[in-house]
């Protein structure tokens, strides 16, 4: 029995092995103090004095060893590739199609236009609508049209006042001719673009079966579905939570912001002028990318950390389950003392 910390009472005195089995357990779980051995009281918050025992010979084969503590630094790694992966597939394909579109556009040029531009007119003076008036009268000749196809002439003859139907309906109302692309974008572009939202929306399909993965209980073992729990991961770190939300969310809201305005307002000249001129999509893509690459730069840091962590961790963990690192007692049991004075 040792006191290795500030409280009294029945919380003073503890099995050293019992003790030492819960060191082990929390610098498995925190690793960001896990290189210098510091563990705190739960209840008093005063650290324990975890001191060198002799010469240590701990060495590579120590990671060699296996214990139930290492299970926790193995999830933790996990969950950062089930985090990572998604990211950084999406970017390297993106980047790859980039490329491709880059050499095209060197060698070839732009390509055709997204639209013609002998169209530029026919968008400046409006989409061509049928008059009211012709309307009115096309209907019931359509109407008419219908119940023919449906019950036979005579029936169509008698609901028309025994009219006979017209044997040629009147051509349906004309279409408004296709628009020159303000942007003047090219065909080209046009496709890598839509194959970019693809990437973006699969890479959020993966998160999306990674998080259902880790919250569904009964379809994986519990010691597999552990390993898709990102979000414990990122809750651990705030700004790794920060960095990771913000970067996938800002230009997630302000591409579908853009779409909208874009599709439900593309006349406006002010809507044109911000969309199309500053706002582009050539700019929603860089805007993207970037961000995804400070989100992934940012996650391999914090892996590549973590690892580097977790290496002095487990010669550490395997140095205090050895014996070479001791927890010292403040106190003397009194037991140890009646003893002493006994002698």
């Amino acid at each position: 029995m040792i006191a290795p910390c500030s409280c009294v009472g029945t919380n003073q005195w503890v099995h050293e092995s019992c003790l030492k089995t819960y060191c082990l357990q929390y610098l498995a779980t925190h690793a960001a103090n896990a290189p210098s051995l510091r563990v705190a009281c739960p209840i008093c918050r005063s650290d324990y004095q975890i001191t060198a025992r002799g010469t240590s010979s701990a060495g590579w084969r120590d990671l060699l060893r296996w214990s139930s503590t290492d299970r926790q630094l193995l999830l933790r790694h996990a969950r950062f590739f089930f985090l990572v992966a998604p990211l950084v597939a999406s970017w390297v394909l993106a980047f790859s199609w980039l490329g491709s579109y880059w050499e095209d556009l060197y060698r070839n040029g732009p390509g055709e236009p997204l639209m013609e531009a002998s169209a530029a007119t026919d968008y400046e003076s409006g989409p061509q609508v049928m008059p009211f008036k012709t309307f009115l009268l096309w209907l019931p000749a359509t109407w008419a049209h219908f119940v023919e196809s449906l019950v036979g002439d005579a029936a169509a003859a008698d609901w028309q006042g025994n009219t006979a139907p017209p044997s040629t309906p009147p051509p349906p109302p004309p279409h408004a001719p296709p628009m020159q692309h303000p942007a003047g974008i090219s065909k080209n572009w046009s496709l890598l673009y839509v194959w970019l939202q693809y990437a973006q929306w699969y890479k959020v399909l993966c998160w999306l079966m990674v998080l259902v993965l880790g919250g569904s209980e009964g379809l994986l073992p519990s010691s597999v579905r552990e390993a898709f729990q990102v979000e414990e991961l990122l809750l651990a770190n705030d700004t790794r939570a920060q960095v990771f939300i913000l970067g996938q969310c800002v230009p997630f809201i302000l591409t579908k912001a853009r779409h909208f305005l874009v599709t439900w307002t593309g006349s406006s000249w002010l809507v044109r002028l911000v969309f199309y001129s500053l706002f582009t999509s050539h700019f929603e893509v860089a805007f993207t990318l970037l961000c995804d690459a400070v989100v992934a730069l940012h996650l391999l840091y914090d892996w590549a950390s973590s690892a580097t962590n977790d290496y002095r961790l487990r010669l550490n963990l395997n140095r205090l389950r050895s014996g070479y690192f001791a927890i010292a007692s403040l106190r003397a049991h009194p037991t140890a003392t009646a003893h002493a004075h006994a002698e």
